[in-house]
């Protein structure tokens, strides 16, 4: 049918509906800011306990950036950097080990935390695993378990509902208590970030508001 056989009513409904549909294509959501592996084989991470308590820790991990939202091509040559204590007691949870840690990372692209800061931040967080394997995954709310910087990735990017989560996986030897917290390990690492980030209209978007907008003259037009 041609736009010119339309009703008012119907030209002010097909206006709505693509106006209202352009606008909530906007807004924030839920993506993944940077993820990375492990470059290479073999344990980069340490886990030391001293006592009842432990320090999961990587100095100058080389790892490979597969994902950033940034102005960056990739894969991005970079080293980890991590330092994380526990804050809590390990217990069993059904077939897992639980425990609280807190402390901070970088991913950087020299060594010693130099060169640019793809991303870095502090964490308040969980270790749930058992075996060979566990994660460790941070989220805000509440404010402050998760906080990011980066030179790279625009600010307005970390903000909002944050999520951090490391992967340790060829934990050696198995994840154990000893004490009441997690026995030293070695294992690889890898990790996904993620925050709310603004949607930016796709070109797709962009022809319905045209399209919107159009009906909304055509409808002025008939009108006067």
């Amino acid at each position: 049918m041609s736009i010119r056989k339309l009703s008012d009513r119907a030209i002010v409904a097909l206006c709505a509906t693509v106006l209202g549909g352009t606008v909530l294509a906007g807004g924030a959501h839920a993506a993944a800011i940077l993820t990375f592996g492990q470059s290479g084989n073999g344990n980069v991470i340490t886990g030391t306990q001293t006592g009842s308590s432990t320090t999961i820790a990587a100095i100058d991990a080389p790892v490979t950036i597969s994902q950033i939202d940034a102005v960056q091509s990739t894969p991005l040559s970079g080293f980890l950097d991590m330092n994380l204590t526990s804050t809590s007691g390990a217990v069993p949870v059904a077939d897992n080990l639980q425990q609280h840690f807190s402390g901070s990372f970088s991913i950087t692209s020299g060594a010693g935390g130099g060169g640019t800061n793809y991303l870095s931040g502090t964490l308040i967080d969980v270790a749930f695993g058992s075996g060979s394997e566990f994660n460790l995954s941070a989220s805000t709310p509440p404010i402050g378990s998760v906080i990011f910087t980066s030179g790279v990735i625009t600010p307005a990017d970390l903000t909002g509902d944050l999520g951090a989560g490391f992967s340790f996986a060829n934990v050696t030897d198995p994840l154990s208590i000893v004490d009441g917290t997690f026995a030293s390990f070695t294992s690889s690492v890898s990790g996904t970030f993620s925050a709310n980030i603004s949607a930016i209209a796709e070109p797709a978007s962009l022809a319905l508001l045209g399209a919107g907008v159009f009906g909304m003259g055509l409808l002025r037009r008939r009108r006067a």
